[in-house]
């Protein structure tokens, strides 16, 4: 009906500019946050895939993994700690709902010329990664909560397959060994595919324990096996 209309581009674009592609893709030096991710960003995808023209559906591709390239390895987003920053701390609670959306669209992207780049790549697993290790069977520290106000769950199976089935950062491995034995600890469907095939390939659950300290969020967190201690300093913030 928009295209019969002559209205299908211009839709297209409008509601690009108004979902992140002003200030994020098509910015000289993009930004995001988790609000954006998650409010925003879900969309652009589909909305470029509305363009009728390919060769602008090509340039807004090569423009969207330029973003997630950068915005994924930016201070203000994602930390090399593992940290999802908003309101100026490791927000447990707002990354539990905004990173899935970057990690599926990587997902989507990887087996493309579009895949994103391997900095952004790697810290989308040390984030996968990190949230794992700040919960226990699911639930997260009260003091991680952030202005959730509310104890958050929040369970990494399904990101870490996803991130095992892009394969490793640097192209070099079909399937990342790190994600692949991260979904093995976390997954509640051992005797199911692919949790089945990889381990028939020797790749061995990890085990979450251990020591991490989150300089980014002031946040030392101390595990082992099912249980947790962690350690937050706080700050106020609006």
């Amino acid at each position: 009906v928009l295209d019969e209309a002559g209205l299908l581009r211009e839709l297209s674009l409008a509601l690009l500019y108004q979902l992140g592609g002003a200030e994020g893709a098509l910015a000289k030096e993009p930004a995001a946050s988790m609000d954006t991710l998650h409010l925003e960003n879900q969309a652009l995808l589909p909305c470029i895939s509305m363009l009728p023209d390919l060769s602008e559906r090509l340039q807004w591709m090569h423009a969207i993994q330029r973003y997630y390239s950068l915005v994924l390895v930016s201070p203000g987003t994602l930390g090399p700690d593992g940290s999802a920053y908003h309101h100026w701390m490791f927000h447990f609670a707002y990354a539990s709902y905004s990173m899935p959306f970057p990690i599926r669209a990587a997902h989507a992207l990887a087996d493309t010329p579009f895949r994103i780049g391997p900095e952004a790549h790697q810290h989308l697993k040390r984030h996968v990664y990190a949230m794992a290790f700040a919960t226990v069977s699911g639930q997260q520290a009260p003091i991680l909560n952030g202005r959730a106000g509310t104890p958050m769950s929040s369970n990494m199976a399904d990101l870490s397959r996803l991130l095992a089935e892009m394969g490793s950062p640097d192209g070099q491995q079909a399937i990342d060994p790190d994600m692949a034995g991260l979904y093995l600890t976390l997954t509640d469907k051992p005797g199911e595919q692919p949790a089945k095939a990889w381990r028939e390939a020797g790749i061995a659950p990890v085990e979450l324990t251990g020591h991490w300290t989150m300089n980014g969020t002031a946040a030392a967190l101390h595990r082992r096996d099912k249980w947790l201690v962690s350690i937050v300093g706080m700050i106020k913030f609006w």
